[in-house]
């Protein structure tokens, strides 16, 4: 089954490496606007240039942080990745 992920917006949190890089890559590959998270900003603005996404520095351990998130975020999303771990 290939799901059809063009004119989408998905949001995938821990993006700056690992998996969570790797997914947003690959939703943007497949057509998605996507929207970035994760604590490192130079590693989040350098993939949010590279796939044409949103970058959303933030450390989601941080609750103070967390104040304002879903407004920083480019629009409604259909969907969220959560790749991040704490600690």
């Amino acid at each position: 089954m290939t799901l059809a992920w063009r004119g989408t917006h998905a949001v995938v949190t821990g993006a700056s490496k690992g998996i969570g890089r790797h997914v947003a890559r690959e939703l943007a590959g497949r057509g998605a606007r996507v929207s970035v998270v994760a604590r490192s900003r130079s590693a989040l603005d350098e993939l949010a240039r590279e796939i044409c996404g949103h970058a959303v520095p933030v450390d989601l351990a941080d609750r103070e942080q967390l104040h304002g998130l879903i407004s920083r975020i480019a629009g409604p999303a259909c969907c969220s990745f959560n790749c991040f771990s704490v600690g």
